[in-house]
């Protein structure tokens, strides 16, 4: 093989390795906790802050401890956000034909996802409220389920 095209397929994959795509799912749970998913080149990894308010618009994490699945593994996790469409639901305000408004009250649950090109943000408010409505509701009270049950501090304390 010719030295210049060696040396360029080796910068191809070597592009390749370090440009890896990232994912992100970040989810607040009543502006009280946040749960944050993040996945580069060695996989996914997690972590839970409690949040305090320091101003009316500001909310800072008092502590933040990392995340592990707890009798699962990663690739769980994969499938969880796969097949409940976590990056592509709409804001509960934009679920198409939505019968009623928003009940407020209950959980205030709000997503930041990142898929490797697009950031967004949604929010649902009082989920337990729709669940028999709409399959987004369901599917993000499943997600919110999955993670409080299935992943533990990495250590005791939290």
């Amino acid at each position: 093989m010719n030295k210049l095209l060696s040396s360029t397929l080796f910068i191809l994959m070597l592009s390749t390795v370090c440009t890896a795509q990232q994912q992100r799912v970040t989810v607040q749970l009543n502006q009280r906790f946040q749960y944050q998913f993040e996945q580069d080149e060695n996989g996914w990894s997690a972590s839970r802050s409690i949040l305090y308010r320091d101003t009316l618009a500001n909310l800072n994490p008092v502590r933040t401890v990392d995340l592990i699945p707890t009798g699962t593994e990663w690739e769980e996790f994969d499938f969880m956000i796969s097949h409940l469409s976590i990056f592509d639901l709409p804001d509960q305000a934009d679920i198409e034909n939505r019968k009623r408004p928003i009940q407020p009250g209950g959980n205030f649950i709000r997503f930041q996802v990142y898929d490797g090109n697009t950031t967004r943000t949604f929010s649902y408010e009082n989920p337990v409220s729709e669940l028999a409505d709409y399959w987004q509701v369901k599917n993000v009270f499943t997600f919110i389920t999955y993670v409080l049950q299935d992943f533990e501090a990495a250590f005791e304390g939290m």
